[in-house]
Order: structure tokens, then sequence, then C-alpha cells
């Protein structure tokens, strides 16, 4: 899903559907994203916060799931599919599992640490396109990146 250039991320359905993840210059389905509610015992589930998951096509196997921090409701935990934590986003921003800030948002432009451009994000009337730039090619912090930006309009 992330070896592309651009994605283009769908509008949240109101059907509860989730949100389609394309690539933005052929349109070719490449994901999902969705919520997960909470599991477990029913006297247990009202401390769980729901999972956004991102789920990869065709097969719909999991990428990477963003969860918001139980204390710290303005950050999210990022985890892979092997439930190893990636990060923390906010907002605006993003930390990698050692806690430095490895992506800031800044006027349309994902700046790294070092001030480069990573990525740039456009919204358009059907949703939002992400392109990467070609210094961006660190899968881990992709993934930050489309966590950012799928937690943000939440």
């Amino acid at each position: 899903m992330l070896d592309g250039q651009a994605l283009w991320l769908g509008k949240w359905s109101s059907t509860g559907g989730g949100r389609a993840i394309v690539d933005a210059a052929t349109r070719q389905p490449l994901g999902a994203a969705r919520w997960r509610a909470p599991t477990g015992p029913s006297w247990l589930r009202w401390c769980k916060r729901p999972t956004l998951e991102v789920v990869e096509a065709p097969d719909d196997s999991l990428l990477l799931h963003v969860r918001q921090r139980w204390l710290d409701g303005r950050t999210w935990e990022v985890r892979d599919a092997d439930d190893r934590v990636l990060g923390l986003v906010s907002r605006r921003e993003a930390f990698d599992g050692r806690g430095r800030r490895v992506v800031a948002l800044d006027q349309g432009f994902f700046r790294g640490e070092d001030g480069q451009v990573l990525a740039t994000w456009n919204a358009v009337d059907d949703g939002r396109v992400t392109a990467f730039a070609a210094g961006a090619e660190n899968p881990f912090v992709k993934m930050l990146l489309l966590a950012v930006l799928l937690q943000a309009e939440e």
C-alpha cells in the first residue's frame, strides 16, 4: 500500500463502512481504514477505546492500527500488524518509538526532523490526496504519516 507515490483517502462512510485508500494516479484499491469497536465483557468495554485499523487489499491483511491513549486524549499510539509500537501521533506531528519527533505538519507539508519535505496533502471534493516526496522511503515513517492523516479528521 505504501509503495506508491500518492494515496487518495476517500471520505469516511456515513454507514460505518470505513474509508477507502486507493492509488491516487490509477484509483486502484489499495486498502481501507475502519473502526473496530472494543471487545471483551460488556462491563469492561466502557474503559476501552475504539481502534482504527488500516488493512491492505485484496485480502484485508492488517497493516497497522491506531488507538487513542487512555490518559492523554490528544495522542494516538500506532502499532504495526505484529502489535509492535511504531510511535505516537497527534494532529500535527508524529514521534517514533523512542520519542523522537520524526514528522511535523507545516501548512500542508509533512516535514522530517531535518526540515525536509516528506509528503504533501491536499483536500479534494471527494477526499484527500497525499503525495510522498522522493526522500520519504522509510515505510515506518509513511505509516506514521498515514496515521496522522486518518486521525486528524476524527
